[in-house]
């Protein structure tokens, strides 16, 4: 074991530390829709968890009022889930939620694709690309 899983695993049983730690990735996910940045932590801690508590910190993820579906995969993966009947169904509707993100993006596309036709380069018009 290294001295940074020794004092992740320390860290995870400080009560203190475990909640500003779940509340700062669920915060992270809100933002991002993705785990990445907490991987090598999340793969430590798991080898400490029950199954119990493993849904307990999906349950967590959540809160995050991110669609499942953004992350859920990651989750799988840091946690090595065999059986994903084993996770708590979604808090919203995914489709609703994949359908609004389609039009968000097809919507700023829309916007940038104007803002590009309306470009017209800087003072001398030379456009930088």
């Amino acid at each position: 074991m290294t001295t940074f899983e020794h004092n992740v695993i320390n860290n995870w049983n400080d009560l203190n530390w475990r909640h500003d730690f779940l509340d700062e990735v669920v915060r992270h996910l809100s933002k991002t829709g993705d785990l990445e940045a907490f991987f090598d932590i999340l793969k430590i801690i798991k080898t400490t968890l029950s199954e119990e508590e493993t849904i307990e910190i999906y349950r967590k993820l959540q809160s995050s009022k991110r669609p499942t579906f953004e992350w859920k995969d990651d989750f799988i993966k840091i946690f090595s889930i065999t059986d994903q009947n084993i996770l708590p169904p979604p808090i919203m509707d995914e489709e609703e939620a994949r359908k609004k993100m389609v039009e968000s993006r097809i919507k700023a596309e829309k916007k940038l694709n104007e803002q590009l036709s309306n470009f017209k380069g800087d003072i001398n018009g030379n456009i930088p690309f």
